[in-house]
């Protein structure tokens, strides 16, 4: 798991066996790139915000020395202000759209224009998408290139279009700055739930700059299951693995600073 940055959401993309809507070439890279090299990963939820539509492709553009590029007529936005196209850009992957196919992508990675997102880049670790039929089911589309790790539920479990738009665009989450203190720059926290083979995956991460001495709790249920002094500057991830109570989960975090500023979160899941 990999969380690269609080304040951006960023794009994905999953990388499973072709799918309906996903043309996989043995030597798609273009020439003279060094994506080859590039580690592919699966983000989590936020990594994957920002942009989040429902379109049809109308046109294809292919270039000899860089990833091709699509338009798409703009069916639905979840999350985004949209126009009603938009151009989807491949980078660093083998992912292709088919002409006249309807696709739902996500993406933290996106140009505006006159107030609208107009350019979105599809690429590892930065964006997700699915592959919408006339019937309305869908399939996870991949980058071409295997991952080592497998998708995460939030991406494998949808069945529906609406489904897969709220569990990215949405999901179980929670983020804010924090609170009082002297510092006039405050931190920013980020915390996520998911339920992966009966475990809870906590994730917290906490983003302090200049460098601060820190007292972090996490609760599960009311009940202290970490307390640890800690001094962080810049961005920190936090990840514990929970038994899955039966009915819902509280998890809860509190994190103070030396000078007083708090932190404190709640999600139920």
């Amino acid at each position: 798991m990999i969380i690269r940055r609080l304040l951006v959401p960023a794009l994905v993309l999953v990388a499973l066996a072709a799918s309906p809507g996903v043309s996989i070439a043995a030597s798609s890279l273009p020439a003279g790139t060094d994506c080859a090299a590039e580690a592919l990963a699966y983000p989590h939820r936020w990594e994957a915000q920002g942009a989040t539509f429902l379109g049809r492709v109308t046109r294809v553009r292919t270039f000899p020395d860089r990833y091709p590029a699509y338009r798409l007529n703009v069916a639905r936005a979840f999350a985004g202000s949209f126009g009603d196209k938009v151009t989807v850009r491949m980078d660093c992957v083998e992912t292709r759209l088919r002409l006249g196919e309807r696709y739902l992508i996500s993406s933290s990675r996106f140009a505006t224009s006159d107030g609208h997102i107009d350019n979105v880049t599809f690429g590892s670790g930065r964006s997700v998408g699915w592959h919408v039929t006339d019937d309305g089911s869908i399939s996870l589309l991949g980058y071409g290139r295997g991952l080592g790790d497998p998708a995460r539920p939030y991406l494998t479990n949808p069945d529906t279009v609406y489904e897969a738009a709220h569990a990215v665009a949405l999901g179980e989450q929670e983020q804010a700055k924090c609170v009082g203190g002297e510092d006039n720059i405050r931190a920013r926290w980020h915390m996520e739930v998911d339920r992966i083979h009966g475990v809870l995956e906590v994730a917290l991460l906490l983003d302090s700059r200049p460098e601060r001495d820190w007292t972090i709790s996490l609760y599960h249920d009311y009940e202290r299951f970490l307390h640890q002094e800690r001094t962080l500057n810049g961005e920190t991830l936090i990840v514990r693995h929970l038994e899955d109570h039966a009915g819902p989960d509280r998890i809860g975090f509190k994190a103070v600073q030396a000078d007083g500023q708090v932190c404190h979160g709640v999600i139920s899941y």
